[in-house]
């Protein structure tokens, strides 16, 4: 049986509906991402300032060791979201 022009108008709210949430999640997840940032900058901060002068240069060698790799993780996340990825579609029945 053919499609309706309502059950298309129906299908078309979904899409729309669905976009909508996809647009909001994203959005969402780059509201995160940049908090997790300003979280590790401050506690980063924090941690110097109670540590001045406290750890030897082999800790905070460590200390920063730390902090880089969270920070290039961080733009791992970031560049994976970036990529476009295609999500494969359904496989086709025969």
């Amino acid at each position: 049986m053919p499609a309706t022009k309502y059950d298309l108008q129906q299908l078309e709210r979904r899409i729309r509906k669905t976009l909508d949430d996809i647009l909001n999640d994203v959005g969402d997840e780059s509201t995160k991402i940049d908090s997790l940032g300003t979280f590790v900058a401050g506690l980063k901060q924090q941690l110097a300032d109670a540590l001045a002068g406290v750890l030897t240069p082999a800790q905070q060698a460590k200390v920063d060791a730390i902090f880089a790799a969270v920070e290039t993780n961080k733009a791992k996340v970031v560049a994976a979201m970036d990529q476009n990825v295609t999500v494969p579609g359904p496989t086709p029945t025969p």
